[in-house]
């Protein structure tokens, strides 16, 4: 983490979130799809170090955008957001993640799919390999968004010269 605090300081910090969200997305699928603990482990701890990265560079992004007399408001909503999606989350899941059970059952064979190795796919499986493809389409959005918002800025109009 150290390390990461000290390049994290030398890059620049819509990149570095924008790399983050894909890096925890990706790492929450792969940490959920294997089967052998130790790799679960190792996978689970590239997971979090990419949604630290993404934590701490979304407030420094906020930090740094927000005007002084609206910065307490915008982490205040945050904080409220944040705890929200949580209580959301964790009153969702078990309900989704018994849906998507009763689906795999259905759709394969002892909630199996064997394409060259064999995945199991409980419900359970799913709902992370959801919350981890909702993370990478959101990684899809804020790139779109900076790349436009960065364009905007070096826009001749705006007095930037380009």
């Amino acid at each position: 983490m150290l390390a990461l605090s000290v390049a994290a300081r030398r890059l620049p910090t819509e990149p570095v979130f924008v790399a983050a969200l894909f890096g925890a997305g990706i790492g929450l699928v792969l940490a959920t799809s294997t089967g052998s603990l130790t790799l679960a482990v190792v996978l689970a701890g590239v997971f979090g170090l990419f949604a630290g990265t993404c934590y701490v560079s979304g407030f420094t992004i906020i930090q740094e955008r927000v005007e002084d007399s609206l910065r307490g408001r915008m982490f205040a909503t945050l904080y409220t957001i944040i705890r929200f999606c949580l209580l959301l989350s964790l009153a969702v899941s078990p309900g989704l993640a018994g849906l998507l059970d009763s689906i795999s059952g259905k759709l394969f064979t002892h909630r199996v799919i064997d394409v060259g190795i064999r995945i199991y796919v409980p419900g359970v499986r799913l709902v992370f390999w959801l919350g981890g493809f909702l993370t990478v389409g959101a990684g899809v959005l804020v790139s779109r968004d900076m790349l436009r918002g960065r364009g905007r800025a070096n826009h001749p109009s705006n007095g930037n010269g380009g």
